[in-house]
């Protein structure tokens, strides 16, 4: 809150002025779903097991780049849809679900996530040896994580591993991130804690204190500059 002392034309210029330094910056919402796909003898790629399974179905377009390979591109609408299918499809595992919130026109990068690739059980047939790979999630556990846990298992929590009362796959932040970004996405999703992630390794975790002594320093600041500012206001 900011509290100004001044003339008619002063307040309105200052009003002005707050306007434009408290504009948010437009965000989008980014998800992705990450699917591991095992070779089937019908389909050597992933690929051309969606085109089969969208065939008469759905409407894409297949393409390619330079820097992302080739890809397929769906409507919006068809979009739920495909991945339906792709989570009745045997073939296809999904690993990560991951999601970003980026400025509108930046560009941003998505962390897939930080499951644990480790080996299962093997199997054989038509004279090939398959080998079964099982992921191991990595999540956050909170004080909110251990009361919940304590509420749905009672005392036998304290005695189970942490994959029992973890948040698997939390929505984590780069340490590029802006934090108005990192709050904007706290408020939304209703979260104290976000882990730092840079090139899929762990840096730090910012909790919501962090950020409200943050925001604290910034109106400070700014309040400093308005007061500043009104002292040098031009007769």
């Amino acid at each position: 809150m900011v509290y100004v002392k001044g003339s008619t034309r002063e307040i309105d210029q200052i009003s002005k002025l707050l306007v434009e330094l408290d504009r948010p910056a437009e965000q989008v919402d980014i998800s992705a779903v990450v699917y591991e796909y095992q070779v089937s003898e019908g389909d050597a790629t992933a690929i051309g097991a969606v085109l089969r399974l969208a065939k008469g179905k759905l409407t894409g377009q297949i393409g390619a780049g330079d820097a992302i390979g080739d890809f397929l591109r769906f409507d919006s609408g068809n979009l739920s849809a495909l991945l339906s299918m792709l989570n009745e499809d045997k073939r296809f595992q999904m690993i990560s679900s991951p999601n970003v919130r980026a400025k509108s026109g930046a560009s941003s990068r998505i962390s897939v996530g930080t499951d644990v690739p480790t080996l299962a059980s093997v199997t054989q047939g038509n004279g090939t040896t398959t080998q079964a790979v099982n992921y191991q999630k990595t999540g956050l556990i909170t004080l909110r994580e251990i009361l919940n846990g304590l509420n749905t298992h009672g005392g036998k929590l304290m005695q189970s591993p942490c994959r029992l009362a973890m948040k698997a796959n939390p929505p984590v932040t780069r340490p590029e991130d802006s934090v108005d970004h990192l709050r904007g996405l706290m408020t939304e999703l209703h979260i104290t804690h976000v882990p730092v992630v840079d090139q899929a390794a762990l840096v730090g975790i910012l909790s919501f204190h962090d950020i409200a002594r943050s925001a604290i320093k910034d109106v400070a600041f700014e309040n400093k500059l308005l007061k500043q500012y009104i002292k040098n206001w031009p007769e």
